[in-house]
């Protein structure tokens, strides 16, 4: 009941506020008050507070459950922070480029492997999507971005495969083992299940259920445990 009134008053609230509203920088203008509140207050409560620290992780937390709630807040954050910047003019320009920076290292101090590599990609794709507009007076504009992409992939992948010591070097700048805790075994594992059944699958929530209907999802069970 808890969860429904939750998803039902946001949920109106959001559509209240689209409804009346005429502009995106209209909505922007009723936004940023709360925005800068909780960056400013999330930076400062992290550095002040231990119990604004995730317990498991130490790493930091604000005022949400976990860090993988912040990382995924600050992106938010930073997002909307960027749309005002592009907004605003003077002294509210450099208050939006502060909010920007704060909610960057809201992003950082979160150390959310997730949020952070969805930041990268935002930015690799914002970064494709400017250059199409630079090339664009010259007719290559997706040609350009299209090369741009196609080589990066092929450094990325060289680079896996001739130095794959490198992804671990990345992984442990954000507290990662190579294997994301476990997962990459996790996800092998999983890929041989669906290659058992590619076209129906095993049923709805097999993966975890308590009797799973399968032996090999069975023993997926039994080697991790987590």
């Amino acid at each position: 009941v808890k969860r429904l009134f939750l998803t039902l008053t946001l949920f109106t609230v959001i559509l209240s506020l689209l409804v009346h509203t005429s502009s995106t920088d209209e909505i922007l203008k009723f936004v940023k008050p709360v925005l800068y509140l909780y960056v400013f207050l999330s930076v400062a409560v992290c550095l002040t507070i231990p119990g604004a620290k995730d317990p498991k992780f130490h790493t930091w937390r604000g005022f949400s459950y976990t860090k993988n709630t912040l990382g995924q807040w600050a992106i938010v954050c930073i997002l909307l922070s960027y749309f005002i910047y592009k907004m605003e003019r003077g002294f509210a320009k450099f208050i939006a480029a502060v909010a920007i920076l704060f909610s960057l290292a809201l992003l950082v101090g979160s150390r959310s492997a997730t949020s952070i590599s969805t930041f990268f990609l935002m930015v690799i794709m914002g970064s494709l999507l400017s250059i199409d507009e630079l090339f664009k007076p010259l007719g290559l504009g997706r040609a350009a971005s299209i090369i741009i992409f196609l080589f990066g992939a092929i450094m990325i992948a060289s680079l896996v495969l001739i130095s794959p010591e490198i992804i671990g070097a990345i992984t442990e700048t954000i507290g990662k083992d190579p294997s994301f805790s476990g997962r990459t075994d996790l996800w092998t594992a999983m890929l041989i299940s669906i290659s058992h059944h590619p076209f129906l699958g095993t049923g709805f929530r097999a993966f975890w259920g308590v009797n799973p209907p399968s032996q090999y999802l069975e023993h997926i069970n039994s080697v991790f445990i987590w």
